[in-house]
């Protein structure tokens, strides 16, 4: 499988869904899961500060 060029939130080397794969083949989406990662982190991080 293809490593996309963006990295996404999680090993594509290991990806077993259709969703995850689907992330993985397509830079555009590992991005876009890359950013929603790193927002989701952000908050939790001023949540839990």
């Amino acid at each position: 499988m293809p490593q996309a060029a963006g990295a996404a939130s999680f090993d594509c080397a290991k990806a077993t869904s259709s969703y995850d794969k689907l992330i993985c083949a397509k830079p555009n989406l590992s991005a876009a899961d890359e950013q929603i990662t790193s927002a989701y982190e952000r908050a939790r991080a001023r949540l839990s500060a």
